[in-house]
């Protein structure tokens, strides 16, 4: 497949897993014993722990809407800088609902093979949820990271998928 159509077949998985909630129609994008490398929530390391996850934030937040703010491709890799949004309606992790809304960010990486996704790599932000709903102090990065013009995000961004790829590739050489 081209970069063009691995990205488009993340932008789908985004779209119906996240967006709509559809873990049945997603099926076809992903191989039946994905991969998930989740950086924050340990028991997410399959597709099972993965759908677990998003059930949990679509009903912390029913309204939550995944947004990919940007987007790189290199061969059968793709990585995106995303941001989450919704309001706090019910239950997330012990923490009752706040109704505020909230956000989190956070970068993913996605290895595809023949056609499917095959690897998620997710580095979520979960302090911007928690300084969001009252349970953390506000990080001092966060007030850096608002202070950049969009040409140093983009440049910031580039750098980080750049390196997420070539730590994926150092994993692989092992």
């Amino acid at each position: 497949m081209s970069t063009e159509e691995n990205k488009a077949l993340v932008r789908r998985w985004v779209e119906e897993t996240w967006n709509k909630g559809d873990l049945v129609t997603t099926s076809g994008l992903i191989v039946p014993d994905l991969i998930v490398h989740e950086t924050v929530i340990p028991h997410v390391a399959d597709l099972n722990g993965f759908g677990q996850f998003i059930i949990l934030a679509r009903t912390a937040c029913p309204d939550l809407l995944y947004t990919v703010e940007e987007m790189f491709a290199e061969g059968n890799e793709v990585v995106t800088r995303w941001t989450l949004r919704g309001e706090h309606t019910g239950e997330w992790g012990g923490v009752s609902p706040t109704n505020k809304q909230v956000t989190m960010t956070g970068f993913a990486k996605y290895r595809l093979a023949n056609g499917k996704i095959a690897e998620i790599w997710t580095d979520l932000r979960r302090s911007d949820l928690m300084e969001e709903i009252g349970i953390v102090s506000p990080q001092p990065w966060r007030t850096a990271w608002r202070r950049l013009t969009p040409g140093e995000k983009r440049e910031a961004f580039l750098e980080i998928a750049r390196e997420m790829m070539t730590n994926m590739k150092a994993t692989e050489d092992r």
